[in-house]
């Protein structure tokens, strides 16, 4: 497993790819750090709140709210080393390309996206 040193790493590039948010990071992650991986992406966020986290046996998820207007998962598959979000109802679809804007914008703020 990484340490947090390690695995503060910067995020590679995000894209918005159909209706879903795709987030690559710099360097290999462990599922052991998907903890670590949420909370610093939603500190980054600063606008999700965790409503519900759903533990698979290679893929782990996160049900959130975004300014309680919209609702998200967020989740990271350890074995594609890929982490996505995807809007839940079609009300959250028409907020993702705002939802991109802004964690895009925070990412660049706070130097954890790699330009």
């Amino acid at each position: 497993m990484a340490d947090q040193k390690d695995i503060s790493m910067t995020i590679k590039s995000i894209e918005l790819v159909s209706e879903n948010i795709i987030i690559y990071y710099c360097k290999y992650w462990y599922q052991e750090d998907i903890p670590f991986l949420i909370e610093q992406l939603l500190y980054i966020a600063d606008a999700f709140e965790t409503k519900e986290n759903i533990i698979g046996a290679d893929r782990e998820s996160f049900r959130v709210s975004w300014q309680n207007k919209a609702q998200f998962v967020i989740n990271f598959d350890y074995y594609s080393q890929s982490c996505w979000i995807e809007s839940i109802d079609e009300s959250s679809k028409e907020l993702l390309n705002r939802v991109y804007e802004q964690l895009e914008q925070s990412l660049l703020q706070r130097g954890k996206l790699v330009r």
